[in-house]
C-alpha cells in the first residue's frame, strides 16, 4: 500500500498512491500522525478532481483527533507560495515541539 522514499534523521518521507493517504484515518493512525499540513486544501464543498478534500470536520467526522491547517495552493509554476510558507512552518514546528508527527498533504498532477 505505501513504499518508503527516504529517513533523514527525524524526518520520514513515504510515497503514497495518489490522495487516499491523506483520507485515510487507517493509514494516519497507523503512522501516529497527530498533524495534517494540506498544501492542496480545498475550500467548501467542492466536486472538483483537484485538490486533497480534507479539513478538521473530515477528521472529526470519522472520529480521528488530529491537528489540521489548510493551505489553498495550486499546481501550477506560477503560483506564489510565499505568503503561505510561514504559517505551513509554524504548523510543523508546534507539531514537533508537542512531540507529534506531521502529515503533508500535496497534489500533483
Amino acid at each position: 500500500m505505501y513504499e518508503f522514499s527516504v529517513s533523514l534523521s527525524n524526518t520520514e518521507i513515504w510515497k503514497f498512491p495518489y490522495r487516499k493517504a491523506a483520507k485515510s484515518v487507517e493509514i494516519l493512525g497507523k503512522f501516529g500522525i497527530t498533524h495534517v499540513l494540506n498544501t492542496s486544501y480545498v475550500e467548501g464543498l467542492s466536486t472538483s478532481m483537484l485538490g486533497v478534500h480534507t479539513n478538521s470536520a473530515y477528521y472529526s467526522l470519522r472520529n480521528y483527533d488530529v491537528k489540521f491547517h489548510g493551505i489553498a495552493a495550486l499546481d501550477h509554476a506560477g503560483f506564489n507560495m510565499i505568503p503561505y510558507i510561514e504559517a505551513g512552518v509554524d504548523f510543523i514546528d508546534k507539531a514537533l515541539e508537542s512531540n507529534g508527527k506531521h502529515f503533508l498533504s500535496t497534489f500533483f498532477r
